[in-house]
């Protein structure tokens, strides 16, 4: 057998982990004790990540998944409570960058999500895989307006897509779960699987794409990369929509009172 198809190495960065065997590599967002919320660090380590894995020609399928109980938690709201706007900036144009480097890679990205994936950017994460497949039990959740971040973040807009306005704008405001049946139903997921078995699922369908010629795989993504296009021009919208946001949130002097009572108030009943 040819050498190039039984390398393996190995890329270990401190909030992802990055590996390849083969015509089959995997990127793990390696975060579990922040339930891999994104930060500045992590965001870098994607893009680093992403990066890696692009430059080896033999890889054919890569499979993006996470470490611990959840896919991703979304941003780390720590960016929000007491983070600096330089550090939020620096965040969210890091995201924007691996979310574009992650959807045009040449290899077919398979996301296999457990758990729950939560907020805009656990969203964009799945929506830059070019195939997802998720457990029954994963939760599916639109946090922010929890935290005074308006509705008008680019993880809607892919939601809003295949589930309908209403019902996005629904799980926005109201907090309301997303069943992941509903989304498979709504072809935001493309397969589901049972607890515990979306790593092997993703594995599986990587292994069967890199049974398949490379310059098939490549030529197809190629012709239907338009969507892939449109979520690489709404990164960056959502990038200077964010900031524009956040900036607001964090210096009107109304919100920031609002937020006090309201994390008063949920200390006040989580004590009791």
């Amino acid at each position: 057998m040819n050498a190039s198809h039984t390398m393996a190495r190995q890329l270990r960065l401190t909030h992802v982990a990055a590996r390849f065997c083969g015509a089959v590599g995997e990127l793990q967002l390696a975060r579990p004790d922040h339930r891999n919320a994104v930060n500045e660090e992590m965001s870098e380590d994607i893009l680093l990540a992403c990066q890696w894995l692009d430059q080896e020609r033999q890889v054919k399928a890569v499979v993006v998944h996470g470490a611990g109980e959840v896919f991703c938690a979304g941003l780390d709201l720590a960016l929000l409570h007491s983070g600096t706007q330089a550090q939020l900036r620096a965040t969210v144009d890091l995201a924007n960058q691996f979310v574009e480097r992650m959807a045009s890679m040449k290899a077919i990205v398979v996301g296999a999500i457990h758990g729950a994936c939560l907020g805009a950017m656990g969203i964009i994460l799945a929506a830059a895989c070019d195939l997802r497949y998720a457990e029954r039990n994963t939760l599916f959740m639109l946090p922010e307006a929890d935290f005074d971040i308006p509705a008008m973040h680019t993880g809607l807009r892919f939601l809003a897509q295949d589930l309908g306005p209403s019902e996005t704008l629904k799980a926005a405001l109201l907090q309301t779960p997303l069943t992941a049946q509903a989304l498979h139903d709504a072809a935001f997921l493309n397969g589901l699987c049972e607890p515990g078995q979306a790593l092997a699922t993703g594995r599986d369908i990587a292994a069967d794409l890199a049974a398949k010629p490379a310059l098939l795989l490549q030529k197809s993504k190629q012709h239907l990369a338009t969507s892939k296009h449109e979520l690489i021009r709404a990164t960056e919208r959502y990038h200077q929509r964010f900031m524009e946001q956040a900036r607001s949130v964090l210096n009107d002097r109304q919100f920031a009172q609002a937020r006090a009572v309201r994390l008063q108030q949920r200390r006040l009943r989580a004590s009791r």
